[in-house]
Parts: C-alpha cells; structure tokens; sequence
C-alpha cells in the first residue's frame, strides 16, 4: 500500500509539473501576442479555478470592494462635484457642488502625477543639420495639458491632478473663490516626497502625492466651484480676452468691407 501511495504522488508531481510547464508556455506566448491579454492572466495554474469563478478582473483586484466601514475610515468622496456648462462667459465647462459643502471641509481629492515641464515643449523641425543627420528644432510652444498642471513658473517640476472632475475648476476672483488646493492629510499621500530632490521627484514612476481641494466657505449644492490662480494668471487672461477682441473686431471690419 504504501509504494502504491509513493507511485501516486509521484504521479501526480509529474502532472502538476507538466502542468506549470505548459502553463509558462502559455504565459510567454500569450506576453508576445498581447501584453493586456497576459495581464488578465493568473500568474500560477493553481490560481485559475478561481480566477474562472470569480473573473480574471475581480481576481487580479481582490481587494477592490470595500465595506461601508473601511471606505468611511480609508477612503475619499469623489462626487462632490460634476462637470456642466460654466457661468463664466466664453470659458467652457466647469465643475460644480453636488451637495452642499461646509466651510473648511473637503470637496474632493485627487492623486497628482509628477511631470518635466520640457515634457510638454512642443517642437518643430527648421531645417537639417550640415551633416544631413539629424534636424535643427525650433520651439514653438506648449501642449495643451500644460493648462491643467500645477507648479511654479520658475520651476521644471510640474503636478497634473486627474480626479473626475477636478480640471475644470476654473478661475474666479478673490470674492468669487470659493475654494482652495492643500496637500492632502489622508494617509495615502506621502508627504515624505516632498523633501527629497526635484529630480528625485521626477523620477518617482508612481502616483504618491495628493491635493485636497478644500471649500474656503460654505457651498450650496448647484453652485460653482472657483479657484483664485492668482493675479498673473488674471493680468494675462484679462490681455488675452482684450486681443482676441481686438482681433475679432478686425474679422468684422474686414468682412463687412
């Protein structure tokens, strides 16, 4: 009896090895075919009974649902605000308040990646080297995601946030400011990054620092929510308003001529 216990588990050794070894085999060309199709993969055979029960999706993110408990001890309110037409004329869409809001408190949070402000440089080719090698590049201005990043302007360090809704907070006055961007205090955000280096932040590949974006004073549900950018941002908005009135006025003269 016991050597044919010994044959068994043997036996079954050699399966579950063939198994594995045939599995890997799986892995590796699935990885060559399609990089998201491999990701949806459990990294073991053992694991796929329960990856087919509960879906390679929920399998990959066990954790991804949370009891009401943990949520109002870990988590953050993402759905203070939602995007609409804003009251501000010829400036878009903006975000407003789904409920109302105390002063002080939280309307959201949101994760920041880090980026290199010449990230964003745009460039175009003026004309071959001498050598016929290479091309002379001229910049000629930004991309447009430069508008929803925060730094300073003498600094290569930029944030970009990309909470749901959390971009198209505009822009208003002093007295119309309603709230205001703090670094974060839930647990999640490492505050510890902001001693290190700027090329130390540069290359932190991974979202570790977040914003709070607090209410100054009470909102009503329905209103607007506003950022104060500051008085540079408003010289130059106010210019470019200004020339492009100056310019649609010269469309009119012209067309009317």
């Amino acid at each position: 009896n016991n050597n044919d216990n010994n044959n068994n588990n043997n036996g079954n050794l050699v399966h579950r090895s063939d198994a594995n070894e045939r599995y890997e085999k799986l892995l590796n060309e699935a990885h060559e075919k399609d990089k998201r199709l491999r990701m949806a993969l459990p990294n073991n055979v053992q694991d796929v009974p329960e990856a087919l029960q509960m879906g390679t999706a929920r399998f990959s993110a066990k954790d991804s649902l949370r009891s009401t408990e943990w949520l109002e001890a870990n988590g953050a309110c993402l759905d203070n605000i939602v995007t609409g037409v804003t009251t501000i004329p010829q400036a878009g869409r903006g975000a407003f308040a789904t409920r109302s809001i105390d002063e002080g408190r939280s309307i959201t949070t949101t994760p920041v990646v880090t980026l290199d402000r010449q990230e964003l440089h745009l460039w175009e080719k003026v004309e071959e080297t001498e050598d016929g090698r290479g091309d002379v590049m001229e910049l000629v201005g930004e991309q447009l995601l430069l508008n929803y990043c925060y730094g300073h302007k003498s600094s290569s360090l930029l944030f970009f946030p990309y909470a749901p809704s959390v971009n198209f907070i505009n822009h208003g006055s002093l007295e119309e400011s309603n709230a205001e961007i703090r670094w974060s205090g839930f647990p999640y955000h490492k505050a510890e990054w902001l001693d290190v280096t700027i090329d130390e932040m540069k290359a932190k590949l991974k979202t570790g620092l977040l914003f709070d974006i607090v209410a100054t004073r009470d909102i009503r549900r329905g209103e607007e929510i506003l950022f104060y950018y500051g008085k540079e941002w408003e010289d130059e908005w106010d210019e470019h308003v200004n020339e492009w009135g100056s310019m649609k006025e010269e469309v009119e003269d012209v067309n009317d001529y």
